[in-house]
């Protein structure tokens, strides 16, 4: 399917709306065009070159764009409102118009089956979202998140991330490559109680780029406020010595009171109490796909 592209300094995910103000006489075109046509247009952050004025190089994903309002100017400049559809990815570029045009592939983004656990631990994670939007003095007042299922949520929270644009297209482009490439049967990420900030961004959007398989969420006692000790895994010795040694490979971390044998063997040598077991690991269970 061939689609007008804008590329702009910003990121458009499903679902979520962008207000834009059109001027350039090339985008006045496309837009004009795809009102007339009642045509949507494709979003894409520019990976090389300028939003306004000369020639701009898209990066290969991008998100559909459908108009929801627009005013036209008398002078011809459009205001409008955009709201995010299907994601897709650039297959060829043309440049025979004014503006960019490009083939482009829909990615599937199939719908998992209802799952109230998984819903409940989106919510948790977008009020964590919203509670650090709100302390630092960014004023959220739209509510209506609340009645959105996981999947939509899920887009939403990756909308107002608190990260520059160009690590949200890479958090767009990488989990679904790794979905495609790897289609895994069990995905270990950070708990969403984690307070750590990058910990946080890799398990909001871990829940939504991988919500078609098994999803764990992993222990850092020193990063978390909660954890739910719902999934235990008995272990051996040797499965504790692998630990140790796969731990003292992790060089810049080797000045952590946490990366030394003696830690590593007590924590596991306590969760192996809890079930009694000599040593265990335990895990937060978001989702599991049999």
């Amino acid at each position: 399917m061939r689609i007008p592209l804008f590329p702009l300094q910003a990121v458009l995910f499903p679902g979520a709306t962008l207000p834009l103000h059109i001027f350039e006489p090339r985008y006045r075109e496309m837009v004009g065009r795809c009102l007339e046509h009642e045509e949507p247009f494709g979003v894409c952050l520019i990976l090389e070159g300028e939003e306004v004025g000369g020639p701009a190089i898209p990066h290969r994903v991008g998100t559909e764009a459908a108009i929801i309002a627009s005013q036209r100017h008398p002078d011809g400049r459009y205001d409008i409102v955009v709201e995010g559809r299907r994601r897709f990815e650039v297959l060829r570029i043309d440049q025979e118009r004014p503006y960019l045009r490009a083939e482009v592939r829909f990615l599937d983004d199939p719908e998992g089956p209802d799952d109230p656990g998984l819903v409940e631990a989106v919510v948790k994670l977008f009020e964590g979202v919203l509670e650090g939007l709100e302390l630092s003095g960014v004023a959220v007042i739209d509510e209506s998140w609340k009645e959105l299922d996981a999947h939509s949520l899920g887009y939403k929270i990756a909308s107002v991330l608190p990260v520059e644009d160009e690590v949200r297209q890479e958090i767009l482009e990488l989990l679904v490559a790794l979905w495609e490439d790897w289609r895994p049967d069990v995905v270990f990420q950070p708990s969403h109680h984690d307070v750590h900030q990058d910990h946080q961004t890799i398990a909001q959007e871990g829940l939504r780029a991988f919500k078609r398989t098994t999803i764990l969420g992993y222990e850092i006692p020193w990063n978390n406020f909660d954890f739910s000790y719902q999934w235990y895994v008995a272990l051996d010795e040797r499965h504790v010595e692998r630990k140790v040694e796969a731990l003292e490979k992790y060089a810049s971390q080797q000045h952590r009171r946490y990366a030394n044998a003696e830690y590593v063997r007590n924590l596991a040598r306590t969760h192996g109490i809890n079930v009694n077991r000599e040593y265990a690991e335990v895990f937060q269970v978001y989702r599991v796909v049999s």
